[in-house]
């Protein structure tokens, strides 16, 4: 977990072994009274709130969840649980369509629609919400189209899964809030930074002008690199 605002950023850490719905839940309830500010502080009744997974896969073939290409559904929903006992308004968005609304329970989307039946959870797609300029603070890009998802609302939590990236070695909490550029702007930007280490100073940017209050990152387990299934515990 990290904390972000106008102090320096928290960094925590919980041990959880399974993606068990109460061993998540109770691991998180340990892990948020580490933020400063408190986590439960940050979040007033009514607040709206977007949950930011990563559930955009690419994969061609196999269980998205099972060979971890997509934020867990269970731990998700222990994060959607927990804010809307904090009488949050809560948002789950991403980049890519969310056809959920007639999905069966064989469907690998099924559990978003799930989860909007139980929590009452909105669904959103980032191209579809529109977007607008935001000021870079790097030289090039000057400005970065970011989805309104991110800006017209009061607070964002950044839910990440850990899995390996072509350029960066690994796709993160960071990289994570890269999907809230929109259109074309990530492919022209892996095109235009030929260099890991310049395209890293970019993502990281993307990630300080978005400003999620906080960042979850599941470590339950992995994906290991150059391998389409391999998983490993950590």
């Amino acid at each position: 977990m990290k904390t972000q605002g106008k102090r320096p950023s928290i960094t925590g850490a919980v041990r959880c072994g399974e993606y068990e719905h109460s061993v998540i839940r109770e691991a998180f309830e340990a892990l948020l009274p580490m933020a400063i500010p408190d986590f439960y502080s940050l979040i007033k009744p009514g607040d709206r709130i977007i949950v930011k997974p990563y559930l955009r896969d690419r994969g061609t073939r196999g269980n998205a969840v099972s060979e971890r290409r997509v934020s867990h559904p269970v731990l998700v929903a222990a994060l959607v649980e927990l804010l809307r006992d904090c009488g949050a308004n809560i948002i789950l968005g991403d980049v890519g369509a969310f056809d959920s609304e007639n999905a069966k329970p064989n469907e690998p989307n099924y559990w978003l629609a799930e989860l909007k039946r139980r929590y009452g959870v909105r669904l959103v797609d980032f191209a579809a919400a529109g977007a607008r300029m935001m000021k870079a603070g790097v030289y090039y890009p000057r400005d970065y189209l970011i989805t309104n998802a991110l800006i017209d609302t009061d607070l964002v939590i950044n839910c990440a899964n850990c899995q390996p990236h072509f350029r960066l070695f690994l796709n993160g909490a960071v990289r994570n809030m890269f999907n809230g550029l929109v259109g074309h702007c990530q492919d022209h930007i892996y095109e235009v930074f030929k260099s890991n280490r310049r395209l890293s100073r970019v993502i990281a940017d993307v990630c300080r002008v978005i400003r999620p209050s906080v960042s979850v990152l599941d470590m339950i387990s992995v994906r290991e690199a150059n391998s389409d299934t391999g998983l490993r515990n950590v």
